[in-house]
């Protein structure tokens, strides 16, 4: 790095420019017609960049995407600041500065385009405004406009693509989250060594229990489908709480993931709730599984509830802790971590149903001192 830049997060950008400077700059782009007409023509979302990685024009699509029709509220923006990234505020100075960052693949790709002046491409996950991913191919590539030296920022949108890859990797996941569980209670009713005669009723009727899961996530993978193409209700009823929570239990009391974890589920009375119960128990049981995963043997997972007269919040928590990298990515469809693959699929499975078909919300905490926990909190009304 020269004099003018500095370190942010382990990334080398320089040091920001004011917005007059840039849109000094931006000028003199906008009044060279071929490099209008060249953005203009690429049919995918497009940014020319400065050297400090900040906006000085984009396309009409990115524009229509940001809704600014003129692009006068994302010049001097870095990309993150350009897509309300929902980690752009947490640093110092903005996008490039927060310990996030560092993970961030698209300001990898436009860092490594500038500093090694070569095309870079790499397939990412935008996390915007922590609601929405926007899962694009971003390619960037030097140019020089007269005496400027740009990157020319391309973002292929892949939500599509990623979708549907995303929802069949669901389906299978949550299948065998359950086929373990039924796995493993028709295990212990094959060896009698390992179950008295006296419980043998019990888990003949969780047996059934499970099986009727199976197919209930059978017909969840339907209403999913039906969900991406705008026709899913949610079948909201009201449910016991125990009842469902048991029912969780059940699934991973026998489960590979549970052998020699404790999986200890707080009693909750005769509270009762209203939601989907088939969707609720969906999203709960993903969280019991990737905290199963992430413990050591002898360790402990904890399900609670908390409620008020409006809302009913499930918490599942463990000791372990989630690396900063994992943190970032992990309610998005993809993860960097191919350790953490199984474990992104299912938070992202239970953010979307949680915020898209309950109203409710969902989020976590994880440090070294508290562990990590995981909460889902549902209306008790009926979603609009």
């Amino acid at each position: 790095m020269n004099g003018s830049g500095q370190q942010y997060a382990g990334i080398a950008l320089k040091q920001r420019r004011s917005v007059d400077a840039v849109n000094v700059d931006r000028q003199l782009i906008l009044q060279n017609c071929l490099v209008m007409d060249l953005l203009a023509a690429i049919p995918d979302y497009a940014v020319l960049l400065d050297g400090a990685g900040q906006v000085l024009v984009a396309n009409q699509r990115l524009l229509e995407l940001l809704g600014d029709q003129t692009g006068d509220g994302i010049i001097g923006k870095r990309t993150g600041e350009m897509f309300h990234c929902s980690f752009a505020e947490s640093g110092a100075d903005g996008c490039g500065t927060s310990r996030w960052c560092l993970h961030c693949g698209a300001l990898q790709v436009v860092t490594m385009a500038m500093e090694q002046q070569r095309q870079v491409a790499r397939e990412v996950s935008l996390v915007l405004d922590r609601q929405n991913v926007l899962e694009v191919e971003v390619v960037a590539s030097p140019v020089q406009v007269q005496e400027l030296a740009t990157t020319l920022c391309v973002f292929r949108d892949l939500s599509a693509a990623k979708r549907h890859q995303v929802l069949e990797k669901i389906f299978f996941h949550d299948i065998m989250n359950t086929l373990g569980g039924l796995r493993g209670v028709a295990e212990v009713l094959r060896r009698d060594d390992l179950l008295p005669p006296a419980d043998r009723p019990r888990y003949q009727a969780w047996l059934l229990d499970l099986t009727e899961q199976l197919i209930e996530e059978i017909d969840q993978q339907r209403k999913l489908l039906a969900a991406e193409r705008g026709e899913f209700v949610a079948e909201v009823a009201v449910f016991a709480v125990a009842h469902l929570l048991e029912q969780v239990r059940h699934t991973y009391l026998n489960h590979t993931v549970a052998e020699g974890r404790i999986l200890r589920v707080e009693p909750v009375g005769d509270l009762i709730a209203v939601s989907d119960p088939t969707i609720v128990r969906r999203i709960l049981g993903n969280l019991v599984k990737n905290a199963l995963e992430a413990v050591d043997i002898g360790q402990e997972v904890v399900v609670s509830v908390t409620h008020t007269a409006t809302e009913v919040t499930f918490l599942v928590a463990n000791p372990g802790v989630i690396p900063d990298e994992i943190q970032r990515q992990l309610f998005t469809r993809t993860i960097s971590s191919k350790a953490a693959i199984g474990r992104g699929i299912g938070t992202y499975s239970a953010k979307l149903f949680t915020e898209r078909y309950l109203d409710g919300r969902i989020g976590f905490s994880s440090s070294a001192t508290a562990g990590t926990c995981f909460w889902i909190t549902l209306p008790q009304t009926c979603p609009a």
